[in-house]
């Protein structure tokens, strides 16, 4: 058994950034004192998640021949069952420490997220804009996990919305970047149907909602307009100007690229929240 092949399909980067997701929902706007609560939830969602993207993996096997051929499964790197066994692990750990914590909310959360995952693991190439926004769910509702764990739902409202705004534009720049695969095996995702303009431009308006979105949490929550400036410059404006910027490109790469650099981008804005406490 090769490891680096079994950590490569759990997306690391993914995994680190689940844990954070949930610490910092659990911190946001309140005292920060780090206790094992917290760090089991980051957990328990880091591996529900993880679980998701292997059974997502599995079902996509053929798409990603195509648009990712160098994942380990269809690279051949792991074969289907053990990938499996490996989702069912992970899903099973993660609920168990859900269970241990003994926080109703959030175990419903972590259940309802199963369910989604799997359905959209199974069904996502069929389900248009729903599949998009299965997936921005799941991932934005990890600060409310965290928000749940320690009594601090309403300040981890705020960051929920931006980053499911925020993924659902990734996830639609990630659909034009996948559009040779998925055309192949007859998807219907919304470049596919409605075309690569148009899915850009449902990108943009969501974009244009997310800069309201901040200027929103100007008013409401972090109230320094040097923050605001800087959360709008650099993340708001700039994923406006990506987005346009990907409108008049056509060649593959610049999606592919172009979704690298929101997921950083996505990063910083979390940085620049942090420290505007």
């Amino acid at each position: 058994m090769r490891i680096a092949e079994y950590l490569k399909i759990i997306r690391p980067f993914n995994f680190l950034f689940v844990l954070l997701a949930v610490l910092f929902g659990a911190y946001y706007q309140t005292q920060f004192s780090l206790s094992l609560k917290p760090i089991l939830a980051a957990f328990s969602a880091a591996f529900i998640c993880s679980s998701g993207y292997i059974i997502n993996d599995i079902y996509d096997i053929e798409i990603d021949k195509t648009n990712k051929p160098d994942r380990p499964l269809p690279a051949g790197e792991i074969s289907i069952s053990s990938a499996r066994t490996l989702a069912i692990l992970l899903f099973v750990f993660g609920f168990l420490l859900a269970l241990y914590l003994q926080n109703l909310p959030m175990i419903m959360l972590a259940l309802f997220n199963a369910v989604i995952l799997w359905f959209y693991a199974k069904k996502s190439k069929r389900l248009l804009f729903w599949a998009n926004l299965i997936v921005a769910f799941t991932s934005a509702s990890t600060f409310i996990y965290g928000g749940l764990v320690n009594d601090n739902f309403g300040n981890s409202l705020f960051v929920f919305v931006v980053a499911l705004l925020y993924t659902l534009i990734r996830e639609l720049v990630k659909d034009v970047e996948d559009v040779k695969g998925d055309g192949k095996q007859n998807a219907k995702t919304v470049p596919l149907v409605y075309g690569r303009q148009k899915a850009l431009i449902l990108s943009l308006f969501l974009a244009v909602i997310l800069n309201l979105v901040f200027l929103y949490g100007y008013i409401s929550i972090f109230y320094n307009l040097f923050f605001l400036l800087l959360i709008l410059m650099l993340v708001g404006l700039f994923v406006m100007g990506n987005l346009i910027f990907l409108y008049y490109k056509k060649e593959k790469k610049f999606a592919f690229f172009s979704e690298i650099i929101m997921k950083i981008n996505m990063l910083m804005f979390l940085i620049i929240l942090w420290v505007s406490q």
